[in-house]
C-alpha cells in the first residue's frame, strides 16, 4: 500500500472528499463515483486511491468493505453512513465536513513542518559539527595538554571524556539515534508518548484533540445518529492514540446528551471552556450548534499557540546553540588561559 494511502492530513484528501460531495449530491453512487475516479482524475493519488478500491470491487468484495481496507480515508462512521444513506445531500454534507477537516488538519501540519525546518536542520548541522568536533578536534588539544604538566580544569575533562565516549561508541550512538525515530514512526503511542513529554507541545496535542473530537462530535450530531456512536465516531477521528482511547470509554458511559459534560468532565482532557460551553448546549437544547462554534475558536486558538509556541522554539534553539558551542570553546582555551597565565606570572 503507498504510503500517501495512509496518510489522512493531505490536500489530496480534501480534493478527494469533496469531489466524492458533488457526485453524491448529484445522486452518483459510491461504486460509480469510484470507477469515474479511477478513470478520469489528474490527480495521482486519488487516481491511484480509487483504482486500488475499484479493483476490490472487481474481485466481487462489497464497495463498503473496499472502502473499509484505507481507514485513515474512509473512517468508520463515514462507511456506515454510506451503508445507510442513498446518494444525496446528506452524505454531500459529511464528505464537506471531511474535506474541511483534512484541508484544517493538513494546513495544520504544513504550518508545524515548515516552521520547525529550519530549527531541526540547525540542531542537526550543529549536531553533526559538534561531533566532527569531538572526534578529530578534542583528540588534538589532549595531546597538546598531555605536555601541560598541571592538573586540567573539570570543564575541559569532561569534554575530553565525552569525545573519548564518542569516538569508542559512535556506531552505536549512530544506531541509536536512528533507532528512535524509526520506532516513533512505526508505534504511535510511543511517538505521542515522546511528544507530550516535551514542553509545550503536550498542550498543543491535546489543543487538537480536543478541537478533532469536539467539532467531529457536533458534525456526528448533526445526522441524528446516536449519542453513543456519535462519540465513538469522533473520538476515532482523533490522532493521539492517548487521547482517543479516554474518548471513547466516554461513549461506553453516555447515553444521552445531558450525560455528555460530565463524562467528558471525568476524562480530565476538556478544559473549563469546552465543559461550560457543552453545558450551556445542554440546557438550551443545542449542543450540536455550540460544540460546533467551540470548534471555531479552538482552530484558532490552535493557530495563535503555534505561532507563540514556535518564536519560542526559535529561540531555545539559539541559545541552546550558543550554550554548547561556548561551553566547548571554553573548556579547550582554560587550560590555554591557565598556562598564559602561569608563563606571565
Amino acid at each position: 500500500m503507498n504510503m500517501f494511502l495512509k496518510n489522512p492530513a493531505s490536500n489530496w484528501l480534501s480534493l478527494f472528499y469533496r469531489q466524492m460531495a458533488v457526485m453524491s449530491a448529484a445522486g452518483v453512487t459510491v461504486h460509480e463515483a469510484i470507477t469515474l475516479l479511477s478513470e478520469e482524475n489528474e490527480n495521482s493519488q486519488i487516481k491511484s486511491l480509487t483504482g486500488s478500491i475499484k479493483n476490490e470491487i472487481d474481485k466481487g468484495n462489497p464497495v463498503e468493505q473496499s472502502m473499509a481496507k484505507y481507514p485513515h480515508v474512509f473512517p468508520e462512521m463515514l462507511i456506515k453512513i454510506l451503508e445507510t444513506e442513498e446518494p444525496g445531500e446528506k452524505v454531500a454534507k459529511i464528505l464537506n465536513s471531511l474535506a474541511d477537516e483534512a484541508e484544517i488538519t493538513w494546513q495544520l501540519k504544513s504550518r508545524l513542518f515548515h516552521a520547525l525546518f529550519l530549527p531541526i536542520n540547525t540542531i542537526f548541522i550543529a549536531f553533526m559539527i559538534v561531533i566532527i568536533i569531538m572526534i578529530y578536534v578534542i583528540p588534538v588539544f589532549q595531546e597538546m595538554f598531555a605536555d601541560f604538566g598541571q592538573a586540567l580544569p573539570s570543564q575541559t575533562r569532561m569534554v575530553i571524556s565525552i569525545s573519548a565516549f564518542i569516538k569508542n561508541y559512535l556506531i552505536v550512538i549512530i544506531l541509536l539515534i536512528g533507532a528512535i525515530p524509526a520506532v516513533m514512526v512505526m508505534n504511535k503511542k510511543i511517538r505521542y508518548g515522546v511528544v507530550s513529554l516535551m514542553p509545550g507541545f503536550n498542550h498543543l496535542l491535546k489543543k487538537i484533540s480536543v478541537f478533532n473530537f469536539i467539532r467531529n462530535l457536533s458534525m456526528m450530531l448533526s445526522f441524528n445518529l446516536p449519542v453513543r456512536e456519535s462519540v465513538i465516531y469522533a473520538a476515532s477521528a482523533v490522532k493521539n492514540v492517548l487521547y482517543a482511547e479516554k474518548l471513547e470509554s466516554m461513549g461506553e458511559t453516555v447515553t444521552d446528551l445531558k450525560q455528555l459534560r460530565e463524562a467528558m468532565q471525568s476524562t480530565g482532557i476538556f478544559p473549563k471552556l469546552v465543559l461550560q460551553m457543552t453545558a450551556v448546549g445542554e440546557r438550551s437544547d443545542s449542543t450540536e450548534y455550540v460544540l460546533q462554534e467551540t470548534s471555531k475558536f479552538y482552530e484558532k486558538e490552535i493557530d495563535t499557540y503555534m505561532f507563540r509556541l514556535l518564536g519560542i522554539i526559535d529561540i531555545l534553539t539559539i541559545a541552546f546553540l550558543g550554550i554548547v558551542i561556548g561551553y566547548l570553546v571554553i573548556a579547550m582555551y582554560l587550560p590555554i588561559f591557565k598556562m598564559a597565565g602561569a608563563i606571565v606570572g
